[in-house]
């Protein structure tokens, strides 16, 4: 196949069918062959004056060619087909073509054979040529990348002061950072025009439609829906091209970090993506404003490439720091007020300049923050989506073969029935889509290595470093409370998304690193952690790898926690604190969110008391009486009978309804849509007393657990301190 119909193919454009301009084709051939004849010559001459004569003869010869490529050589050749020509060599050649170029740049470059225009005139459409195969590249073709592997190789192109000429034309392009946005779709604006966008937003997805928070466009022509169960093969081959693009875009960016002139513009370009991006975060977004959250996907995936560093030489105050790159609006700590951070700001040397690692690992997680929590969430909520839909299918169907229906009735049945396969279609293969992009083997190593990187700088300053005398070490509270709990709550909603499930809970088991003790730590400091939404978070973290908890396999990781002293000395008085205090959250479903909770914390307790060392540490402190546990006795009966209380008065409503059913002539005499309604409340009825029972019927164990196997807790001295306490 000619070189021009295989561009062609990979990228959807007949850019290079145009290539076929005979005149500029062919003097381009000539030229270079002049080019590759004179340095032939060059290097074959010896000392004297044919050596002399001869290289003032290919310099000549590149400034002809240099002139050819600007077109200023003859007026036949349109400037545009020459840069077209010469990019089709380049990227034929990419891997042969460091020295041409590097000769070229040095004649552009000398200010005695050429002007100072010659430069960005000869690299500036290819620059342009390449961003347009990015925009043009999709994964329903065969992608082999060439665009990516030429824009590494001009910008790894270095001179003798060791400066990278390409990656400093780059970098001093209007479109590298867009200064001049013209719509309030800032962040999706901001990608979208600036030179590096396209090249990082390649994915599984197209662009955003009204439905982008659940559907991606061409997915019907990624994934089979009718061959669902050869998706795996699809998927391997997907993340195997996304992640040869993310290996070349981690290296384009290291040519233009790595050159001390274009880092820091660099870093201000990709903080800038994150600024305009940051919504992405929120509960509500309005995608069709933001970027696509592929691309932040991909560019997250770049710079977890560029976290080489140890954590202990990370500055942790940096958030704090005048020349942040990451600006948070009412940025919440842990446990500070906003009275309390001044002062520890003011108390805080802050004079140092920011090293390059601290920057890059600070954006690294606020990249994480809005790509893969992002995803998850969406995830989450589009798996919610689809369990509804298979619901109303179920019900719609069921429905359709009742007897005695109208034919009217019948036929909207049949057309809603319709609609909601049409809509799982749609859901299911764009669930397949992000399980492409999240459930990447590799990628969520790297990102578990990172999240126990964020996890030790919270901790290090109230957990000793492993192997330090603990009876040593003064922790330092003020520092772990002034830090930003948006960071950890990232740290911890990564690690419940890895633990949801047994396949992606084996990433964790095969990283263990030093996983144990940092989640113990986390716990045990639970009253340093002043949201109780992160907290319960936090805890969930232990109940999901809690033995026979059926969405993980983490046994090992359970008991290395729970066998550890600080386990058996302080975890049990920390989770009965927290039981009590969980009784408001302040959100709008704190009366839910807070059984929820608990039930977590109940099945810890269970697994708990059969481990003998654990139940004599429990009994030691329910002997003593403590407020704590007091309240904690308390909320466990108070919490029995109310969910017993609600489960009878649901029972009722249940029996209420059912006798109207049994009574055809009374249930025949209501109007259609009373019996839809009727029929609704019955499922929400019977729905509401399996959860209100089953809460109950836990609750109940633990304090049933509490009272027979250690009868002294709930007599004498115990039982009297608690009875007052209430």
């Amino acid at each position: 196949m000619d070189t021009s119909e295989h561009l062609e193919e990979e990228y959807f454009s007949p850019l290079f069918k145009d290539c076929s301009i005979k005149a500029a084709s062919t003097a381009f051939d000539y030229i270079f062959g002049l080019y590759g004849r004179s340095n032939g010559l060059v290097n074959q001459s010896q000392l004297g004056l044919s050596a002399k004569i001869y290289s003032i003869l290919s310099e000549r010869v590149k400034i002809q060619f240099i002139l050819f490529l600007r077109g200023l050589l003859h007026v036949n050749f349109k400037y545009w087909d020459i840069s077209k020509v010469f990019t089709k060599f380049l990227l034929k050649n990419v891997e042969t073509i460091t020295l041409f170029v590097h000769d070229i740049i040095a004649c552009c470059r000398d200010i005695t054979l050429t002007d100072g225009n010659a430069l960005s005139e000869v690299f500036c459409p290819v620059l342009d040529i390449l961003r347009f195969l990015a925009i043009h590249s999709n994964m329903m073709k065969r992608f082999e990348g060439h665009h990516l592997s030429l824009l590494v190789a001009l910008l790894e192109i270095k001179m003798s002061n060791n400066t990278r000429p390409l990656a400093n034309l780059l970098v001093s392009r209007p479109d590298f950072h867009p200064k001049k946005l013209i719509t309030n779709f800032k962040g999706r604006e901001f990608v979208h025009s600036s030179f590096l966008g396209p090249f990082f937003a390649f994915s599984v997805a197209g662009k955003q439609s009204h439905l982008y928070e659940f559907c991606f466009d061409h997915n019907e022509m990624l994934f089979n829906y009718d061959d669902m169960e050869n998706k795996g093969s699809k998927i391997s081959e997907f993340q195997t091209q996304l992640r040869m693009m993310r290996i070349k875009m981690h290296q384009i960016f290291h040519s233009l970090i790595v050159n001390s002139s274009t880092r820091s513009q660099t870093l201000e370009y990709i903080s800038e993506i994150f600024l305009t991006n940051k919504k992405l975060s929120q509960i509500q977004v309005e995608y069709e404003q933001l970027a696509n959250p592929t691309a932040i996907l991909n560019l997250l995936s770049i710079l977890l490439d560029f976290d080489k560093i140890p954590v202990e030489k990370i500055q942790d105050d940096y958030i704090y720091h005048p020349k942040c790159r990451i600006k948070l609006t009412s940025m919440n700590t842990l446990k500070m007020d906003s009275d309390m951070v001044e002062t520890y700001c003011s108390s805080i040397d802050l004079s140092y300049t920011p090293s390059f690692n601290t920057e890059c690992f600070y954006l690294t997680i606020a990249f994480m923050g809005i790509s893969m929590t992002t995803m998850i969430n969406n995830l989450s909520r589009m798996d919610r989506h689809i369990y509804e839909i298979r619901r109303q299918l179920r019900e719609a169907e069921e429905q359709l073969q009742k007897k005695g229906q109208s034919s009217v009735y019948l036929n909207r049945v049949k057309a809603i029935i319709q609609r909601t396969k049409e809509l799982l279609k749609r859901f299911t293969l764009s669930n397949v889509c992000y399980d492409c992009l999240i459930n990447d083997h590799d990628f969520l190593s790297k990102c578990a290595h990172f999240t126990n990187k964020v996890l030790r700088l919270y901790l290090r300053s109230i957990m000793p470093d492993s192997g330090v005398d603990p009876f040593s070490f003064k922790p330092c509270i003020e520092r772990f409370t002034a830090l930003p709990e948006v960071f950890l709550e990232t740290a911890v909603e990564f690690l419940h998304f890895l633990l949801e499930n047994p396949n992606r809970s084996k990433v964790l088991t095969e990283n263990v690193l030093d996983y144990p003790r940092l989640i113990l730590h986390l716990i045990v400091n639970l009253p340093l952690v002043r949201n109780p939404f992160l907290a319960s978070k936090i805890v969930n973290i232990l109940y999901s790898i809690c033995p026979n908890v059926p969405s993980t396999n983490s046994l090992l990781l359970y008991r290395q926690i729970m066998n550890d002293k600080i386990a058996v000395d302080n975890l049990f008085p920390v989770l009965v604190k927290f039981y009590a205090d969980v009784e408001s959250t302040g959100s709008h479903t704190e009366f839910y969110d807070k059984f929820n909770i608990r039930r977590n914390i109940q099945v810890i307790f269970r697994f708990m008391w059969v481990d003998l060392t654990h139940r004599k540490t429990l009994v030691q402190f329910a002997e003593k009486s403590s407020p704590d546990f007091c309240r904690f006795l308390n909320m466990v009966i108070n919490d029995t009978t109310f969910l017993l209380d609600e489960s009878l008065e649901k029972l009722k409503k249940i029996n209420e309804i059912e006798t109207q059913l049994s009574n055809e002539t009374v249930w025949n005499s209501l109007s259609e849509e009373e019996r839809q309604h009727r029929t609704e409340m019955l499922s929400d009825a019977k729905r509401q007393v399996r959860i209100w029972l089953s809460f109950g019927t836990e609750t109940m164990e633990l304090f049933l657990s509490l009272t027979g196997d250690a009868p002294q807790i709930s007599s004498g001295g115990t039982w009297r301190s608690c009875c007052c306490y209430a």
